[in-house]
């Protein structure tokens, strides 16, 4: 976990409190300064933000576009680009940077912080610009949010600060805010991003809160007056990316002197839903009337477009209409630019009915079926209706938070039965204001229809709306406020913590928890930052083997106290990245298992840190968390989601079982005294646990990999026992990950064979060594991938040069089909690696006998979905693009695998950045058509369909092993809703 300077002594207070917005759309910075702390209202001053406007014109802005853009090696005048700061700066970020992306899209970074967010790629990788041309440069969203941090410091530094150094921003108290939904890692990520932009003395505020101590600043004069009558706030914001909702409860004290104390009781759940949805949702309706089909570039133009339109249509005296333009494609960039217009009917009708429309109060969101949710590879809501989230926002948290607690929420209501529409306004839920905030909520028309809604849903007694401050500068004066706040110039708002939190463990079956495992609450939802929480259970923790503590949160148990256990499968957990670490003993300790007390710190930066201490000694232990999660790890194992698999059961007789691992030991390991010969070993475990090798349960197979693994060595008795060690390792291992434990295995496997085969001359063990990495390269990591890749280019990419073999022979026939086959696994291969494999295959298809081989390599080559890596390792569409033409070319009926290339070149995913054009898909849909394609295949290149498990058996080559079920053997116990000791 991340720890702040904050969390040591308290520095000495610095001349400025700052707050920092770091906006999906727009940056702004509130401040104020120390002698200005008992002023009311403050004097809460916006910086205004020098930054490029035209090429080497600087000027001093309200807000900074959080736009970065990376220009060509020629494109800008010399010392155009230039700041007053840094005569050799070469990116633009601004305002500047938004203009030339709008021209320019394919190099334009955007929306990095809606990145942040996003599990489905490496958010530490250079990814930005999505979809770019491969020759331009690209950054990682982390960077390019610490770059926008790093342009405010800089420019305060120069503006403010001038050679005083203690006016830098650096040493100033600084408040840099973040969506409430923002989950551990993106937060853990922004952490990140502002420690390398050079911020020292700084913590978070969540941007719903934020804008709530904006309002208040601005109303501290009689803020008593101002919430008379109010007993519940609804904090609705609607930013560039996301969409927070918050409630804040006004309680009454009855003392003169501290009359009402505000409570933050609620934060919704992340929802990637704003202005980049409204302007995408604008740009679709304009494709549709632009004739000429455009690309994904021009589309990006077209969204950069369609947002401008929006702003201006929607303001105050706006035009009836605006025309738009984008450059033509290829040589008709010059005088071929493709022109449309936008009408401000058709503006308010898409953007009302489409994000606010009128909405029954029980009307939950649509969870599926929606198109186009994935542009440009995000993840944004499948239900684009703020309404309906935000009308299940408040059936899930209004009257459960109450102090008198008599008001049943309305989701626990739901699940008894569903409720009639007809019983709205229902008199159960309370809400008496509404705060607007975001960017997003800029035009009137916007928040009138909100409160109509929400008049509709509570009838005679509907919510009034809170006026604040500028929409544009709330979150930022309310960071600064909460900073003044924080050094005790204004109320504070209680509530601590949003969510509750929990750590899983193992422990025995009770009705409450079938499954065996378990969910205990390390904080308290109402937990309160700076914070050390002692959990009254004592555990049995495992040492010296990697080890995994699945976290979850979960904003819908308010009531659960610290020590709670629940059912981990509770459908009101939501999972978070695993914590993941191998504890050691100790210098002198020899246990593996200790008994420990566990501790979770919540820093003043709203992340979450643990901490283990043994009984007994004075050992202690942290774990951290893991911003990316298994899918976004190109670097490292993946899968490193491994736990200590001793004694963990697996469905199989005890006796079946330490027969075939000893089998297995007495065949590889070197010191047997028995030992037996590798040739009937498959069909020797088949006989003793009394089932074929396919039905052997995943656990087991798990357990005699640990066998294999640990007698490694013994495979260099002969090449007979090194081909049955390769066979039966990648079958047991197989695919590389889904157990715990996997990612120490992988690695184990990936140390043991480093040096390659032993016996390289058999034939046989070259073969069967190909085949161990298809079974497993789901579960390597990036350099083992590009390693592999190496010994495989001279063989399959036609080199002559012997000396690039490495001593290989020449491959047999045979050897061949499983080279390619181990080639199209490695996913994490960097494009031009994939370029050259998928275009050698292409030059083959003609030609070698070995067709169908080829033909899968190349679907897993070129696949527009990735299997197990993250979504940026995808080849550019215009790749997949040149290679299908050669499968389009062969008999589909005659070679069924044509159709399993082609499903894959051609998947729909949603993401521009990714499909091939619209031509080649419906070219593609008419070839499966002919073929007679099953339904499922024809779908997957009209529609986003997901991958089923027939495909993802098809992709693997086999099907991977029995779902695994972990069940606590630690003997602990815990007493229901309250824990309990473990044993």
């Amino acid at each position: 976990m991340a720890a702040n300077s904050s969390d040591t002594k308290a520095p000495k207070p610095s001349r400025y409190i700052v707050g920092i917005d770091l906006g999906t759309t727009n940056c702004a910075v509130g401040y104020v300064a120390q002698e200005d702390l008992n002023r009311r209202p403050l004097p809460i001053h916006s910086f205004q933000v020098p930054q490029l406007t035209r090429p080497g014109a600087v000027e001093s802005c309200p807000l900074l576009p959080s736009f970065l853009y990376l220009p060509a090696e020629h494109e800008m005048p010399k010392g155009s680009t230039a700041l007053p700061w840094d005569a050799k700066r070469s990116v633009i970020i601004g305002e500047l940077a938004r203009e030339m992306g709008a021209r320019v899209p394919g190099r334009l970074v955007a929306s990095a912080k809606s990145w942040l967010c996003s599990p489905s790629v490496d958010r530490t990788a250079a990814i930005l610009p999505w979809g770019a041309p491969q020759d331009v440069q690209r950054v990682s969203p982390v960077a390019a949010s610490a770059a926008y941090l790093s342009h405010i410091r800089e420019a305060w530094d120069h503006e403010i600060a001038k050679k005083d150094e203690s006016q830098k921003l650096a040493a100033q108290d600084v408040v840099i805010t973040v969506p409430a939904s923002f989950d551990e890692a993106a937060r853990e990520l922004t952490v990140a991003a502002a420690r390398a932009a050079g911020f020292a003395r700084f913590i978070l505020i969540e941007e719903p809160q934020a804008a709530f101590y904006a309002w208040m600043a601005v109303h501290s004069r009689a803020l008593e007056e101002e919430l008379n009558g109010i007993g519940r706030v609804l904090v609705c914001d609607v930013g560039g990316g996301t969409t927070d909702f918050s409630l804040i409860d006004v309680q009454r004290t009855g003392d003169p002197s501290r009359p009402i104390v505000l409570r933050r009781t609620a934060v919704g759940d992340h929802l990637m839903l704003g202005g980049d949805n409204m302007d995408l949702a604008l740009a679709r309706h304009l494709e549709k009337k632009i004739k000429s089909p455009i690309d994904a570039h021009q589309f990006k133009a077209l969204a950069a477009a369609a947002r401008g339109a929006k702003e201006r249509l929607l303001a105050s005296g706006a035009p009836e209409k605006i025309s738009l333009s984008i450059m033509g494609r290829g040589t008709q960039v010059i005088g071929g630019s493709v022109r449309t217009e936008l009408l401000k009917a058709e503006a308010e009708t898409i953007l009302l009915d489409g994000f606010f429309p009128e909405t029954k109060l029980h009307e939950d969101p649509a969870t599926a079926g929606r198109s186009g949710i994935r542009e440009w590879g995000l993840p944004y809501v499948h239900d684009a209706a703020v309404t309906r989230h935000m009308s299940q926002f408040l059936r899930q948290h209004t009257g459960n938070s109450l102090e008198s607690g008599s008001l049943e929420s309305g989701v626990v209501a739901a699940r008894k039965h569903k409720t009639p529409d007809s019983v709205t306004p229902d008199s159960r839920l309370s809400l008496d204001a509404v705060l607007f905030n975001g960017g997003a909520m800029k035009p009137a028309a916007f928040r009138l229809r909100i409160l109509n809604v929400l008049g509709q849903w509570f009838g005679t007694k509907p919510p009034v709306e809170l006026m604040g401050t500028s929409l544009d500068h709330a979150v930022a004066v309310g960071a600064a406020a909460y900073g003044c706040a924080r050094r005790g110039a204004g109320m504070r708002i209680g509530g601590g913590m949003g969510r509750a939190y929990y750590i899983g463990i193992e422990t025995e079956t009770a009705p409450e928890r079938p499954t065996g495992k378990a969910a205990v609450c390390l904080v308290p939802q109402g937990a309160e930052e700076g914070q050390t929480l002692e959990l009254p259970q004592t555990f049995t923790l495992r040492l010296a083997t990697p080890v995994i503590f699945p976290l979850f949160s979960s904003s819908l148990r308010p009531s659960d106290k610290l020590g709670s256990l629940i059912d981990e499968e509770s459908k009101e957990l939501a999972a978070l990245p695993p914590l993941e670490t191998t504890l050691q003993t100790g210098r002198h300790a020899v246990k593996r298992d200790v008994a420990v007390r566990l501790k979770a710190s919540l820093t003043e930066i709203g992340t979450l840190a643990l901490a283990l201490h043994a009984l007994g000694d004075q050992r202690s232990w942290e774990v951290h968390l893991n911003v990316r999660g298994r899918v976004a790890q190109s670097s490292g194992i993946a899968g490193e989601d491994a736990a200590g698999t001793e004694a963990r059961p697996t469905g199989v007789d005890p006796r079946a079982e330490t027969t075939a691992l000893a089998l297995l030991d007495r065949t590889f390991n070197a010191h047997s005294r028995q030992p037996l010969p590798p040739g009937l070993l498959t069909k020797q475990l088949e006989v003793a646990l009394s089932m074929s090798k396919d039905s052997w349960p995943g656990a087991l197979a798990r357990r005699m990999a640990d066998v294999l693994l640990e007698h490694a060595d013994g495979r260099s008795r002969s090449a007979e026992h090194e081909s049955r060690w390769l066979n039966l390792t990648g079958f047991l291992l197989r695919p590389g990950f889904g157990d715990v434990g996997d990612g120490e295995r992988l690695r184990k496997l990936y140390n043991a064979t480093r040096s390659g085969p032993a016996f390289v001359s058999d034939p046989n063990v070259r073969i069967e060594w190909w085949v161990l990495w298809r079974r497993t390269a789901a579960g390597l990591k990036a350099d083992h991938e590009r390693e592999l890749f190496n010994r495989l280019q001279p063989f399959l990419t036609g080199e002559r040069d012997v000396t690039k073999r490495g001593g290989w022979p020449r491959p047999t026939k045979g050897e061949l089909p499983e080279m390619w086959r181990a080639a199209g696994s490695l996913e994490l291969l960097d494009t031009p690696q994939k370029k050259l494999l998928g275009q050698r295959i292409v030059d083959l298809l003609d030609k070698d006998e070995n067709l169908p081989v080829l033909l899968w390599s190349l679907a897993r080559i070129g696949a527009r979905e990735p299997v197990h890596a993250p979504a940026n390792h995808a080849v550019p569409p215009d790749l997949a693009e040149a290679w299908l033409p050669a499968v389009f070319a062969l008999d589909w009926r005659k070679q069924p695998m044509a159709i399993f290339a082609a499903v894959n070149l051609a998947r729909k995913t949603g993401d521009r950045a990714r499909d091939l054009s619209d031509i080649l898909r419906r070219k593609t849909a008419e070839r499966l058509k002919q073929a007679h394609a099953s339904e499922h295949e024809l779908a997957a290149v009209t529609t986003v369909v997901g991958l089923e498990v027939a495909d993802r058996r098809q992709i693997f080559g086999e099907s991977p092993p029995p779902a695994l079920k972990l069940d606590g053997e630690t003997g602990g116990r815990g007493d229901g809703e309250t824990g309990g000791e473990w044993q």
